[in-house]
């Protein structure tokens, strides 16, 4: 059967084989599959479906059909900046992360993602690059694999960066991103604890730019070819100092 491109797939060379998706596999693989199948149990609807792995050792997803913008080298569809979808992509990651309450990992449990708290099992990397629209909608959330144990804040700051967007770019303002700050917080359900979101952000993002330069270091194929689009920690570096000049005005409407 013949395999092509599958949605997103930058990290992972993820490709289509009939109604499956067969991506690189990697050592934080049963782990994340325990939790996946974990989440099919409880009856999450909004992430793959864990088939096995195939003979070249690469794990074996369900298809999930509809659109999964990038981002890169095009931009983002427009549909995706709605506030409808940033309301869902709050909600969704609220849903997951009642949903993996109970989740027992396997031991020993290896996770991509070094944990900085045990609260959740966070994500990690909720953003529309890792999601599937349908008509323009958020339907699911993909690309598990940097899932691993941390503070519920940290899921949520990652959401807030690449939803809202915090980008260094010139549109929306710095008030309307502080607007859709709140929204997000406020479709999540967080508590006294948003006060604190923008440190998170900030902290996430530091930590994201070393995990990056870490994966790039170790020769992973994915970070590499990420790196290469954006020389010299620019994409990050720029990020980084956007959200520091801004703290005051993002913080402003929590």
């Amino acid at each position: 059967m013949s395999e092509e491109a599958a949605l997103g797939g930058n990290l992972s060379d993820a490709v289509r084989v009939g109604d499956t998706v067969r991506r690189r596999a990697g050592p934080w693989t049963p782990a994340v599959h325990a939790l996946l199948r974990h989440l099919e149990a409880v009856g999450f609807e909004g992430s793959p479906r864990v088939i096995g792995i195939d003979e070249h050792g690469r794990e074996v997803l369900a298809y999930i059909g509809g659109d999964g913008p990038t981002g890169w080298p095009d931009p983002m569809p427009q549909y995706v900046w709605r506030d409808s979808n940033l309301i869902a992509a709050a909600r969704l990651l609220r849903r997951y992360h009642d949903a993996q309450a109970g989740f027992t990992p396997p031991a020993p449990a290896t996770w991509r993602w070094p944990s900085n708290a045990a609260e959740v099992i966070c994500h990690n990397d909720v953003a529309p690059f890792n999601a599937v629209f349908r008509d323009g909608e958020l339907f699911a959330m993909l690309d598990f694999d940097n899932a691993g144990p941390g503070r519920r804040l940290w899921d949520v700051s990652m959401g807030i960066w690449r939803w809202v967007p915090v980008y260094n770019d010139s549109d929306p303002t710095v008030r309307d991103r502080a607007a859709r700050v709140r929204l997000f917080c406020d479709a999540y359900g967080l508590g006294p604890e948003r006060k604190e979101v923008i440190v998170a952000l900030l902290d996430r993002q530091k930590a994201g730019r070393e995990f990056a330069r870490d994966q790039v270091a170790r020769g992973d194929p994915g970070f590499a070819k990420i790196w290469s689009w954006f020389p010299n920690d620019s994409y990050l570096l720029e990020a980084i100092a956007y959200t520091k000049a801004h703290r005051d005005e993002l913080s402003r409407d929590l």
